[in-house]
């Protein structure tokens, strides 16, 4: 209902009182005594609460911008305002309002540009997953055209604002100012205030605009991913599935780019239903049906198992606790006391609840879960046969049947027996990892004391917990190095990638995720594929500076540019992030990171790499500059970032508002140096890498200068000016390098001896990458 208003005098108004409709003619301004009013435009919305004087900025554009509309019970005072020689008579009239006045004014300024800034970045990650959905399916092999006209236009391009930046960060930095001083500055001159609330009155406006046309673009996004023609990236996938299915070609990695592309679709719906109150999908049924067409085909050809066989499976699981537990050859008590826990759990109603109870429970599975993992673990090390149900165990985390659905299970036996080859990098599942421990390929991670085996060994006997005789003994047990990696590496890494502490449990239920295990399953391809699109503009990440030395090609000592890709260990557990657990191996720097992650996550995969990415940069640093880590006069990733922290509020480079987002920014990261590096880092990722300016000019010439961009990405981005002064430390040092070593493979080459590869290698790095 639309309330009529009596002027300048209080009015009592109900809850979602319709006070000024969108396109109207102004008539009036008010002063919210009391309560709160909604102002929506199209799903660009803001909240004037209590204090603030609203329709202001409305008066310049001589129309109400929104439908004005109570939130809850309001008082509101209403000021007749026709015009701007209104406004300004008001003001005249009323000085003791001024700052009141232009205090709102600034209130409303600072909410549409946050608004603004959000569906901007929103639009970004959009427009770049889209992108990446594109590749993928490219690259899988489908034909069909590619919007490319669409991708030309980056949206941080499309939507950058009139207003000149130091507008907008003077009124960013005007709205942290106290009311009070506004009211003692103000309240002198109504034609400073009028003046004042005109100009921040066009910005306004401004942002307005800008969000309503951010919001049609992600509708465009959302007609790119699906549509009624059927000329959507999904529906392209599905018809390509289809084909590939019908010549016995189709693979996991197909249905997962699927069901990623349909999630995606899912999560704009929603958000902008939240913005707009438009439901562009009715429900997502059609979606699912789609996606189960291709669903039901052969995954992996030749190797998909027909129905009857997906049945057999599923049989095979039944009274799987119990297979397990025989397997394991766990002893008749000790069995009935596991089932006891197991079947309480199963009972549970709430399995995520934190209460007293669920909690004592979960505490009594993680107390058996390891010690049976490695029961089950030994006899599949000596190649002895395995019942399905303690594949997927050791593999996922399975226990019971009755805790997942039958789809789900169906799901997990086809994935435990595909094979993925032909990568780059080994990735392994943990009980292949566990194989190369085992069978002496691989050396024991080190465990929460920074110790491998040998140092924990040594150590216990230095304590008198085992004597010299059993040292030696140990180091020549592979039982005891596996059980090792179990109780340390293992048990604490599936606990930091779950990333839930409150609810931990190690055994796969239902109950932690939503919909199709697909949608959160990792595959290995998918993984690697993951990682590669990442160093594709993080180039220098898996590069180490490395001793080399060749007699026979008489090259007595150099140090040479060499990749060493980690080591990536997928853990059998659900979780939300990844852990990067060591950033080399032993003390040899040519040695293997390594990255855990969880086998089926809920976050996005992207990001999870991300993070162990930006991790492993600051990691690698401190461990490569030793007890100089942080010491500015030893130039380092590590040691400038650390500089620029400790020093921040002094740096003459960062304005006032720049050294308030560090304060937050370290808060944040509660005062941990590579968490706050590792914010820096995923901007620099996600947003600088597609020349969006959000690190200040002091973090993004570090990040430029230790984690480049590919030459190409560095070309494109020169052209701002922004980036080309922050690039010319690592451009700088990167052409001195590659003269150099021009200069010492010619001074070989004179003297009729042989380059080696590595040599080569090393040019090409600082010369072509």
């Amino acid at each position: 209902m639309e309330f009529v208003l009596e002027a300048n005098n209080l009015n009592q108004i109900e809850k979602d009182t319709l006070l000024f409709k969108k396109g109207d003619k102004v008539s009036f301004i008010g002063w919210i005594i009391k309560g709160s009013i909604r102002i929506e435009n199209h799903g660009v919305k803001r909240i004037a609460k209590a204090g603030e004087m609203v329709a202001i900025p409305d008066v310049f554009a001589d129309e109400y911008f929104g439908n004005y509309t109570t939130d809850e019970y309001t008082i509101f005072y209403a000021f007749p305002a026709y015009d701007i020689e209104s406004l300004q008579n008001f003001m005249s009239s009323n000085k003791e309002y001024l700052g009141i006045i232009i205090d709102s004014v600034a209130k409303e300024f600072a909410n549409y540009l946050e608004e603004q800034e959000h569906l901007l970045n929103r639009a970004i990650e959009l427009y770049l997953f889209l992108q990446k959905h594109y590749e993928f399916a490219v690259k899988a092999g489908m034909e069909e055209e590619v919007p490319e006209e669409f991708f030309e236009h980056h949206p941080n391009q499309m939507f950058e604002l009139k207003t000149e930046e130091h507008k907008i960060a003077y009124y960013r930095e005007f709205n942290k100012v106290p009311l009070e001083l506004k009211k003692d500055f103000f309240n002198r001159s109504s034609i400073m205030t009028l003046s004042q609330s005109e100009e921040a009155s066009v910005i306004i406006h401004e942002l307005q605009d800008s969000s309503m046309e951010i919001i049609n673009y992600i509708k465009e996004i959302y007609s790119l991913y699906y549509n009624d023609k059927g000329s959507g990236l999904f529906d392209r996938q599905v018809r390509y599935a289809k084909e590939l299915k019908k010549n016995g070609k189709l693979q996991m990695e197909n249905i997962l780019h699927v069901n990623d592309t349909k999630e995606k679709i899912i999560v704009i719906t929603k958000e902008i239903e939240k913005w707009t109150g438009e439901k562009l999908l009715e429900d997502t049924e059609e979606l699912e049906k789609k996606l189960a067409s291709i669903m039901s085909a052969s995954i992996m050809s030749s190797e998909e198992p027909e129905e009857g066989a997906k049945e057999e499976n599923v049989e095979m699981l039944e009274n799987s606790l119990q297979q397990i537990l025989d397997f394991s050859k766990t002893e008749t008590a000790q069995q009935k006391e596991i089932k006891n826990i197991i079947e309480e759990f199963i009972q549970v109603s709430d399995k995520l609840s934190t209460q007293d109870d669920v909690r004592k429970l979960k505490k009594q599975i993680i107390g058996f879960f390891f010690t049976l993992y490695k029961k089950c673990l030994f006899p599949w090390l000596e190649n002895k046969p395995v019942p399905l149900a303690v594949k997927l165990f050791l593999n996922y985390g399975y226990m019971d049947e009755r805790l997942l659905d039958r789809d789900q299970l169906v799901f997990l036996c086809e994935m435990v027996n595909k094979k993925e080859e032909n990568m780059p990098f080994r990735i392994y599942t943990m009980p292949e990892w566990l194989k190369e421990i085992y069978e002496g390929r691989k050396d024991t991670s080190r465990n929460s004391f920074e110790q491998d085996f040998r140092d924990y060994l040594r150590e216990a006997k230095r304590t008198g917990d085992i004597t010299a005789e059993q040292e030696k003994q140990f180091l020549q047990d592979r039982g005891k190095r596996v059980e090792f990696e179990v109780d340390n590496m293992f048990s604490s890494n599936n606990k930091i990638v779950n990333g839930k502490l409150s609810t931990y449990v190690p055994i796969l239920y239902k109950d932690q995720f939503y919909g199709d295990l697909s949608r959160i399953f990792i595959s290995k391809g998918q993984l690697c594929e993951s990682i590669l699109e990442l160093e594709k503009k993080d180039f220098t990440v898996f590069y180490r500076e490395v001793f080399y030395s060749n007699p026979e090609m008489k090259v007595d000592k150099e140090y040479v540019m060499r990749k060493v890709y980690p080591d990536v260990i997928l853990c059998p557990i659900y979780g939300t992030t990844s852990s990067m657990w060591q950033e080399i191996t032993g003390k040899r720097r040519d040695s293997s990171a390594r990255f855990i992650f969880p086998v089926m996550i809920e976050s996005e995969l992207d990001k999870a790499v991300t993070k162990a990415f930006g991790r492993f940069h600051w990691e690698y640093c401190r461990c490569e500059q030793g007890a100089s880590w942080n010491n500015i006069q030893y130039k380092s990733l590590t040691s400038e970032y650390m500089d620029y922290i400790q020093y921040y509020r002094k740096n003459h480079d960062l304005t006032e508002e720049k050294r308030e987002k560090i304060r937050s920014q370290i808060q944040r990261a509660r005062n941990n140096s590579r968490e706050i590096f590792l914010s820096d880092y995923e901007t620099w990722i996600y947003f600088e890498s597609n020349s969006a300016l959000k690190l200040n000019k002091v973090s993004r010439q570090i990040l430029a200068t230790y984690c480049p961009f590919e030459k190409s990405m560095r070309e494109f981005l020169k052209t701002n000016v922004a980036f080309e002064h922050a690039m010319q430390a690592q451009q700088r040092n990167f052409s001195e390098k590659a003269k150099e070593w021009e200069l010492r493979i010619r001074k070989r080459e004179n003297s009729g001896l042989e380059v080696p590869e590595e040599f080569l290698e090393t040019l090409s790095y600082y010369s072509d990458m």
